[in-house]
């Protein structure tokens, strides 16, 4: 992604100056956590806005967008040179494309090859061929990736910041562990590559990032991002021109999710009231709440449903007819449900509690 287009994305960006902060005055690598509509993407892609600079290249990926490794790494590879590119005034990006083209061809103008791109240009369209042939595995070639991008970092003294989002979705990957574990070994001895990720299923990074990775990384900085207080609430209501005494119910219908205030309050500014405003967010994504709806078992559906209804324990086993735990702890791990503080169930997102109340 362009920096341009970063910037348009967090043209109104709101509060999460500390989580800035942090950011900004720490090196290492970094995981960030928190449910869906949190503005991990617009924190990550502001921060990426503000380090970008002739000694910075920002890189940011969307991994929802990729299906295995290969894409992965083929992609960072490419994003890589096409942001280098933007902040160094290049066009290194067009000669890779080149060789990369017809690789076999490209292979014979090695001294080409390595004055553009290092000897990790090299190997890694070395790999590509390889890999094309069946003679490497989908693992080399991602390590391939990572030590193409950390030795042009160091060949052109520059820094990559390398954001993966939406991490989760490696699950979907062939050989998960194996990947993440490519990852940890290079990011653990790389220098000019900091890394960060942030995923939306809090379970998920905690038990497969973060817990496993404990023996492994030196260098990882753990940021939790919740939602907005009543003073981001009051500071985005200005930013939008609507008026601060609206403010304590926005907060109540949202939970303070940031997605869904600044939603509502463009809708406000309109001239519409706040639950109006914010049923018809949730009506126009009434497709992916239902897509959501259709993927739960049975079992998943019925307890979901009660919990929206703000039915306990006791009653939720009475309706399926034996302990949920199960089906709870599943509805956890697909981030769609979540203990409060006082040990009650909760749905996470207030736009799905009211489609499931309705």
């Amino acid at each position: 992604m362009q920096i341009k287009k970063m910037n348009e994305r967090v043209s109104l960006f709101i509060d999460r100056k500390k989580e800035l902060a942090e950011l900004a005055e720490n090196g290492k690598h970094v995981v960030i956590v928190g449910y869906r509509r949190m503005g991990k993407t617009h924190l990550i892609l502001r921060h990426l806005v503000k380090s970008a600079g002739r000694k910075a290249v920002p890189v940011y990926m969307d991994m929802l967008y990729f299906a295995s490794w290969e894409e992965f790494a083929n992609a960072l590879v490419e994003e890589t040179l096409l942001a280098y590119d933007e902040v160094a005034g290049k066009d290194l990006s067009s000669l890779f494309r080149r060789f990369s083209s017809s690789v076999a061809s490209a292979l014979s103008s090695v001294n080409e090859i390595e004055a553009g791109f290092g000897a990790g240009g090299v190997n890694f369209l070395s790999l590509r061929l390889a890999f094309a042939e069946r003679e490497k595995s989908e693992m080399e070639l991602l390590k391939g990736a990572l030590d193409f991008v950390s030795g042009f970092a160091e060949k052109n003294g520059v820094s990559v910041i390398i954001a993966l989002d939406e991490i989760q979705n490696i699950q979907n990957f062939g050989d998960m562990e194996r990947g993440l574990a490519i990852m940890r070994g290079e990011m653990q001895f790389t220098k000019g590559i900091r890394l960060i990720m942030s995923g939306s299923l809090p379970s998920f990074i905690h038990s497969e990032i973060l817990e496993k990775s404990k023996p492994f990384w030196k260098q990882l900085k753990t940021m939790e991002v919740g939602p907005f207080g009543m003073d981001a609430v009051k500071e985005a209501a200005k930013a939008t021109g609507v008026a601060e005494k609206h403010c304590e119910e926005v907060l109540a219908l949202t939970r303070g999710i940031p997605d869904y205030v600044m939603k509502i309050l463009m809708e406000m500014k309109k001239g519409a009231g706040a639950s109006a405003a914010f049923e018809h967010i949730v009506m126009d994504e009434e497709l992916f709440f239902s897509s959501i709806i259709s993927s739960l078992s049975q079992a998943e559906h019925i307890i979901i449903r009660r919990i929206a209804m703000g039915e306990g324990y006791s009653r939720l086993e009475k309706a399926v007819g034996y302990p949920p735990t199960a089906v709870l702890n599943s509805l956890i791990r697909k981030g769609l449900v979540t203990r409060t503080a006082k040990g009650a169930y909760a749905v996470v997102d207030p736009g799905l509690e009211f489609v499931l109340k309705h």
